[in-house]
């Protein structure tokens, strides 16, 4: 679940629920409901849900290196403005740090094109980028339990309007949070982003997801 705040809007409260299917080592679908509440400054409060399934080709798949290629679509979500369906194709990779002496550490990386898509007025965003890169470091070993395997993160998230009439052209944040296995599969993370380049008055937004593995 997500939590954030802007200018227009008092709080965002965001439910996320996905399921994530793997065909093999190389194929896996996932489909992901958002349902998002918009408590406004002024205006009546809005809400409404959206659909985006995604589908991920592992490129490259070895021990200490990972590629990956994702496509998502987001539908367009009508109840609180979004009229726009997103086509938002995206390349990832995975990186073992231990050859370079650093034990149980990993580094993230992603870039992902976003392309809005359907009727709307002159000057919307039509196109924009999102970069992330992450480290990641492993506290624990794993058990076979998984009980209390811990790892903190950093991301660091730049999400670029390319074209539009924006005033939120560029946001960067910083994104501290944390991974724990609870019991067997299932793992709690939490995390938090600090927006540190920002055009606008924009709030911390604050993460909590359960995982289930199945």
């Amino acid at each position: 679940m997500d939590s954030s705040a802007s200018t227009n809007t008092r709080n965002i409260q965001i439910l996320r629920s996905s399921i994530s299917y793997a065909f093999n080592r190389r194929f896996s679908l996932q489909l992901r409901n958002d349902y998002e509440w918009l408590n406004r400054r002024r205006n009546n409060d809005e809400s409404g849900d959206s659909f985006s399934p995604d589908a991920q080709f592992e490129l490259i798949d070895t021990p200490s290196v990972k590629y990956a290629f994702h496509f998502r679509v987001i539908t367009p979500d009508d109840s609180i403005g979004n009229k726009l369906t997103t086509l938002a194709p995206a390349l990832a990779g995975w990186y073992d740090l231990s050859n370079l002496g650093l034990d149980r550490t990993s580094f993230y990386y992603s870039a992902q094109d976003k392309e809005f898509v359907g009727p709307a007025n002159s000057g919307t965003r039509r196109n924009a980028f999102v970069g992330t890169v992450s480290l990641a470091k492993a506290w624990t070993r794993a058990n076979p339990s998984g009980f209390g395997h811990f790892m903190t993160f950093v991301d660091v998230v730049d999400s670029y309007a390319i074209d539009g009439d924006v005033t939120d052209r560029n946001l960067v944040v910083v994104r501290p949070g944390l991974r724990i296995n609870l019991w067997g599969n299932s793992v709690l993370m939490g995390a938090i982003d600090f927006p540190v380049v920002t055009t606008t008055n924009e709030d911390a937004v604050y993460r909590l997801a359960y995982i289930f593995n199945f």
